[in-house]
């Protein structure tokens, strides 16, 4: 990892992924997420 802080995702790829992933744990824990803004 570089010094800098950054949010975003090192490997392009990994984007897609992680949104993805986010969405998945929002939904089995009850969180309603939906697509943009979720403060």
């Amino acid at each position: 990892m570089s010094g800098t802080s950054s949010n975003k995702a090192s490997v392009p790829e990994a984007r897609a992924a992680l949104n993805k992933f986010k969405y998945e744990v929002a939904n089995e824990i009850g969180v309603p997420l939906k697509e943009g803004y979720n403060g």
